[in-house]
């Protein structure tokens, strides 16, 4: 059985295709830093601290638990030199009810500052999830911790 040029032709395109699409997405993947996502947990006094290479980075709020309906401070600090502006997303555990989204920039000592009002859930509780991330793409950063408010 032999086989028609065109057909030849055609599946020496798809190979070649596909030989070459296996190469571009190794090189973006090879090229694209990936975000690791770092989890932490409160402890009593509302701190939490991460240590990513050689980057120290801590969260503090006034508490594990938070008042519905009242703003909190929270302060996140970093030891690196470079600071990226980040974007910190409170989203609700128990139940969706929408999210918060906040861009923070660090002062000249690595500080990010911003104060929090979570909404009053008709539950009495709810647990929230508090995501920072770096919108840089060169220095990726994905850290997370969970609060409660009542």
């Amino acid at each position: 059985m032999t086989l028609s040029p065109k057909l030849l032709l055609c599946a020496a395109a798809v190979a070649v295709l596909g030989l070459a699409s296996g190469f571009l997405v190794q090189q973006f993947v090879r090229s694209s830093p990936t975000q690791v996502y770092h989890a932490c947990e409160l402890d009593a006094q509302g701190s939490c601290s991460w240590q990513i290479e050689q980057q120290q980075w801590q969260v503090s709020l006034p508490g594990r638990e938070l008042a519905s309906m009242q703003l909190h401070p929270i302060d996140i600090q970093t030891s690196s030199e470079f600071a990226p502006e980040i974007t910190m997303t409170i989203a609700g555990i128990d139940m969706f009810m929408g999210e918060i989204n906040q861009t923070l920039q660090a002062d000249e000592h690595g500080r990010y500052h911003s104060e929090v009002l979570l909404p009053y859930c008709t539950s009495g509780e709810m647990r929230w999830l508090v995501r920072i991330q770096s919108n840089d793409p060169q220095h990726p950063i994905q850290l997370g911790f969970e609060v409660n408010s009542q």
